[in-house]
């Protein structure tokens, strides 16, 4: 089921891969209203371009994700006008396949591993609900 499909019932978001079909994370009324729209967003799987996305703050909220090494920091991009440093990408934790988010830091933020901020994008995930 893809995004546009999505019903007021909660429900699981899912690995897009063939053969996958892992349980990425939960698919709640919160995160339902994360949902940003970010303008220029990077390339995600599957997709020319992407601009929804969740805003997810803990990355305790997901069941299972992949988070990349630190990657050269991709300067001069915003969310919402204010300066986000992509700092990582996002992709299963089981069949390391992506991307399907990406994660950072926002300005004046500390940079610290476990302050991330965390976009998974609506549009390349499958749903159940």
């Amino acid at each position: 089921m893809k995004f546009h499909q999505i019903g007021d019932n909660n429900g699981r978001i899912k690995c897009p891969f063939p053969n996958c079909n892992t349980n990425v994370i939960p698919l709640t009324d919160g995160l339902k209203s994360s949902i940003t729209t970010v303008p220029n967003a990077p390339k995600m799987v599957n997709l020319n371009e992407a601009e929804k996305f969740f805003k997810i703050n803990d990355m305790w909220d997901f069941d299972n994700i992949g988070v990349s090494r630190d990657l050269p920091e991709i300067d001069n991009f915003t969310i919402d006008d204010v300066k986000f440093d992509i700092e990582r990408i996002l992709i299963c934790s089981e069949c390391d396949k992506g991307p399907i988010g990406f994660a950072g830091h926002f300005e004046n933020e500390d940079k610290l591993p476990n302050n991330l901020t965390f976009f998974l994008s609506c549009e390349s995930m499958e749903y159940q609900v």
